[in-house]
């Protein structure tokens, strides 16, 4: 099995209106956010902008999942130090399983692995996340992301759920795609 989707029945808006939004978004961010290594937040749904609270909650009733928690990946090389941070690394998530990505600048490539016999991580799969509908991706595999240009923002908001990747995807078949 797959270890992404798209969800067909939630289209995103134009990328242009996305990040017109995410502007309005950047200022309610914590300044412990900016601290982070990893430049994420975890952010209650409850605090986004309007607008981002929408295409949540849209995906929440979609797909039939509770969390009010979502998490934002944002690092903008030019704002920040120069440094691309990031999970680059090859790695598992324990705090969710899986995360419904909502692009608003990423070039990325999300990559997930499979254990070898010696403990190392082999490349088996690589997705591009889908800029028409929000991405499903199965965080509690190994996975990593590959930043395909460091000199860009990365700006990701992710739905944090907690429920298995196949229960989500078996009990939405017939409103998503597998990739």
């Amino acid at each position: 099995m797959s270890n992404a989707a798209e969800i067909l029945t939630v289209k995103l808006d134009d990328p242009n209106i996305l990040k017109e939004e995410w502007e309005k978004l950047i200022p309610t961010f914590d300044e412990l956010f900016y601290q982070d290594e990893s430049y994420r937040l975890s952010y209650p749904i409850a605090k986004l902008t309007p607008y981002f609270q929408n295409i949540l909650e849209a995906i929440k009733l979609e797909l039939g999942v509770v969390t009010e928690k979502c998490a934002i990946f944002y690092h903008d090389i030019i704002k920040f130090d120069n440094k691309m941070r990031g999970t680059t690394r090859p790695h598992v998530d324990t705090t969710r399983a899986v995360a419904v990505t909502v692009p608003i600048h990423a070039g990325d490539l999300f990559a997930f692995y499979t254990k070898q016999p010696d403990n190392r991580p082999k490349l088996t799969e690589m997705i591009k996340y889908g800029l028409e509908h929000p991405t499903i991706v199965n965080i509690s595999n190994i996975h990593s992301t590959f930043i395909v240009e460091h000199k860009l923002p990365r700006a990701i908001l992710q739905l944090n759920c907690y429920e298995s990747f196949s229960n989500i995807c078996e009990r939405n078949k017939d409103k998503i795609k597998l990739l």
